[in-house]
C-alpha cells in the first residue's frame, strides 16, 4: 500500500497588537471577549493500486489480468497450514478521510444515567481508576467538521475492490502467494457507492468522541 498524502495542521489563535507600544494587561471585560482553540486536523489519502480520475476508480491495467497472475493482490498463510495461502487478487482500493479534529479535553466529572462502575474494574473486582469513576480525567475529543450542509457524506470516502479469492500452495520453492494455478473464485469482494461502477462509498459522521485511559 502506498500513502499518498498525509496533512497536519496545527492552529493556535493570539490576541495580537497592532501598535508597538509596550504590552499592557487585559481588563476582565477585555479578557472575556477573547475566544480561541488549540487542535489537530488531519486528512488522509491512501492509494492501493488504483488511479483517481474524478472520484471514479479504475484499478491500474495490470490489475485486469484475469486468469494469470497479476500483482495487485493480498495473501494471508495461517499457522498450522503453512504453504497454503489465501490469496484476494485484483485487489485495490482507496481511501479518503478529510478534516478528523483531535483537541485535548477533561471528562465531565457528572456522570450520566448511562454510567456503570463495572466498566472500570478488573476481573478481580479492583477499580482500574479512582473510586471505578474516570470523571475529571484527561481525554482526547475527536469529532469530524460540523459545517455539512444537507445530504453531503464527505467525512470519509472509500473504495475497495477484490476481484478473486482463492487458495494457492507452494509449489517446487515458489511461495502460493506468487503462483496463479487455481482459476476459480471462492468469493469476490466490493465496497462502493451505487452512483457509478467505481464510485467512491460515502460516509458521514456526526457528533465526538472522547478517548481516555492512554
Amino acid at each position: 500500500m502506498k500513502l499518498t498524502h498525509v496533512f497536519l495542521s496545527l492552529s493556535a489563535i493570539w490576541p495580537l497588537s497592532a501598535n508597538t507600544s509596550p504590552l499592557q494587561p487585559l481588563t476582565e471585560a477585555e479578557m472575556g471577549d477573547i475566544s480561541g482553540q488549540n487542535a489537530i486536523e488531519i486528512s488522509l489519502t491512501l492509494h492501493n493500486n488504483i488511479q483517481v480520475k474524478d472520484n471514479l476508480h479504475e484499478g491500474l491495467a495490470h490489475c485486469y489480468s484475469v486468469g494469470s497472475y497479476n500483482p495487485c493482490r493480498l495473501a494471508l498463510e495461517f499457522a498450522g497450514h503453512e504453504g497454503y495461502w489465501l490469496v484476494m487478487k485484483e485487489f485495490y482500493g482507496y481511501l479518503q478521510l478529510d478534516g478528523i479534529q483531535l483537541e485535548a479535553r477533561t471528562l465531565p466529572t457528572a456522570n450520566t444515567a448511562y454510567h456503570d462502575e463495572d466498566r472500570f474494574r478488573r476481573i478481580d473486582g479492583q477499580c482500574m481508576v479512582e473510586n471505578c469513576d474516570p470523571g475529571g480525567l484527561a481525554s482526547i475529543e475527536m469529532s469530524y467538521p460540523a459545517n455539512k450542509g444537507p445530504g453531503q457524506y464527505l467525512d470519509m470516502q472509500t473504495f475497495m475492490n477484490i476481484g478473486r479469492m482463492s487458495v494457492e500452495q507452494d509449489e517446487s520453492g515458489v511461495p502460493g502467494y506468487l503462483l496463479e494455478n487455481q482459476s476459480g473464485v471462492a468469493n469476490a469482494f466490493r465496497i462502493s457507492d451505487s452512483s457509478g461502477p467505481n464510485a467512491n462509498h460515502q460516509v458521514r459522521f456526526d457528533g465526538r468522541t472522547l478517548i481516555y485511559g492512554f
